[in-house]
């Protein structure tokens, strides 16, 4: 895997944001994977949107959790644009 860059997110944090510019996430699939570590708790009554392949103004570490990707508990999600 190499060198590896984990960002510590926060619950709020959608893919938008995460990625800093709307047109990015949602025009462009060139498979990156971007890792980030998620806090516990991020799972709770949070907002999705999609299934497996998420809208950007879904918050990362819930879609994670939805998924099955990562525990609620938290830990490093691959996220892939």
């Amino acid at each position: 895997m190499g060198d590896v860059n984990l960002e510590t997110v926060t619950c709020d944090m959608t893919g938008t944001i995460l990625f800093d510019k709307e047109d990015y996430v949602s025009s462009l699939v060139n498979y990156e994977a971007h890792y980030v570590v998620c806090p516990p708790g991020c799972g709770t009554d949070a907002k999705v949107f999609g299934r497996s392949i998420y809208a950007p103004e879904s918050l990362v570490c819930a879609a994670g959790i939805a998924d099955g990707s990562i525990p609620a508990i938290g830990g490093v999600l691959g996220v892939f644009i």
